[in-house]
């Protein structure tokens, strides 16, 4: 029974490999050069307009930071998320060091019931801040 698990194992690790390098294949090149951690190379490309107009039609961003930067980042995320949350060390650090970057969070609740309520909440709380003291 042990030696099933292990084959079943053993075959998903080799199907997300293939998977994941089928994947970052089909995506093409970067069209920006922008590294991981480790020095890989990031898939990324600039957003087409036409996608660009129906972000900025989202109800629940929240711009914060410089509002009129020369480049802006959006910020998918779920308060309930441990990924998001180190994520969020890493765009603070962009936006304190580049005083042109234009940040907007956008919630993405998926998670759970507490992610939706805390979305909202948030969602409240950045009417009634200015975008410098939300960052």
């Amino acid at each position: 029974m042990r030696l099933i698990f292990r084959s079943i194992a053993y075959a998903a690790v080799a199907l997300s490999i293939f998977t994941g390098a089928a994947t970052a294949q089909h995506a093409g090149t970067a069209e920006f050069q922008i590294k991981d951690s480790d020095g890989e190379l990031n898939t990324n490309f600039a957003l087409q307009p036409e996608l660009t107009i129906k972000l900025a039609a989202l109800a629940a961003q929240m711009p914060v930071g410089n509002v009129k930067g020369d480049v802006t980042l959006y910020q998918f995320y779920d308060l309930n998320c441990p990924y998001c949350r180190e994520a969020a060390r890493d765009v603070d650090a962009l936006v304190r060091a580049d005083s042109k970057l234009k940040l907007v969070l956008v919630p993405y609740a998926v998670l759970s019931v507490q992610s939706v309520q805390g979305a909202l909440i948030e969602v409240g709380a950045s009417k009634s801040l200015t975008p410098e003291q939300y960052l």
